[in-house]
């Protein structure tokens, strides 16, 4: 595993966490939230359906005041896109006690401070592993 990378845990479903580390040390840690069903599908999987990717993954573009291609409806701020419409990003504050468990279509939802704060951490190129 490399030492720089941002982990996503989802696997437990009454936890979900996300963790960045550095030189292979833990700087940067959140409550987040995976798809709402629990399934998990390898990074190739390209079909419909809540469900989260898994596998590992790079941080293909930042936007601090994203808005969702799928709903415009979604705000997704300090969103860092990751694969396909799949995104880890802030939430809104209604959604903030599903935090630690399944709860999105598939992106990663985060707190927005701690969106925020992830955000100016991660820079584009950087690995991102979901399990």
């Amino acid at each position: 595993m490399p030492d720089d990378a941002l982990y996503v845990h989802l696997t437990d479903h009454k936890h979900q966490r996300l963790y960045l580390q550095r030189d292979g040390k833990l700087v940067f840690a959140a409550l987040c939230s995976g798809g709402s069903t629990g399934r998990m599908r390898e990074e190739r999987y390209c079909g419909r359906g809540i469900h989260d990717h898994t596998g590992w993954f790079t941080v293909i573009q930042k936007d601090a005041r994203h808005i969702s291609t799928l709903n415009p409806e979604w705000y997704m701020p300090h969103s860092l896109r990751f694969f396909r419409a799949h995104h880890i990003h802030g939430t809104s504050p209604n959604q903030y006690r599903k935090l630690g468990r399944p709860a999105s279509h598939g992106c990663i939802r985060l707190h927005r401070t701690d969106a925020r704060t992830l955000f100016y951490k991660v820079k584009v190129g950087e690995k991102v592993c979901i399990q």
